[in-house]
């Protein structure tokens, strides 16, 4: 008898680990970016915390639009070719997503960099990165994931090169 209970809270406590070390299934979406025929680029408004009054002078500009709840500059840049080939590699491939640990992060509340868009079908598909905690928060029609994302360095150099509007510090 006891050593049932021994077993069954060891079962369940490797379980417990297996999932929180980021075992859990890898986001399906990612995979749809691979085929998308166009990937656009929206450039990010600044941090709310640490770039409050700029967030807020930025916010009065006629060119912004609002995804998954936070501020973009518009309109969004198609990558060419090789701009989303690269995106593609890095963005597309679903073993770069961790199970998201929630744990804070010195960077304070998430704020995307920068949102990359893709159709898959009939359903817009979206990804926004922060480079400062390197979350990534998968959305579609009916979902939003948030993910701990290991690329940041790979994925930076690439979506630098589509910031064009955000104020330089």
């Amino acid at each position: 008898m006891k050593s049932d209970l021994v077993s069954k809270i060891t079962f369940f406590m490797t379980i417990g680990f297996l999932a929180a070390a980021g075992c859990n299934s890898s986001p399906s979406s990612p995979k749809t970016l691979n085929s998308a025929a166009t990937v656009t680029v929206y450039e990010g408004l600044p941090h709310q915390l640490r770039e409050a009054d700029l967030l807020e002078r930025e916010k009065q500009r006629p060119d912004i639009v609002t995804i998954g709840g936070f501020p973009f500059y518009t309109p969004g840049v198609a990558a060419n070719d090789m701009q989303a080939t690269q995106l593609k590699k890095c963005l597309g491939d679903t073993r770069r997503y961790h199970t998201y640990t929630g744990e804070p992060r010195d960077c304070g509340p998430f704020h995307p960099d920068f949102a990359i868009e893709w159709t898959d079908g009939d359903s817009e598909q979206r990804i926004l990165i922060c480079f400062s905690c390197t979350e990534a928060r998968i959305l579609s029609e009916n979902s939003e994931d948030t993910y701990d994302f290991n690329g940041i360095v790979e994925l930076k150099p690439l979506l630098s090169e589509f910031s064009s509007k955000r104020p330089k510090d």
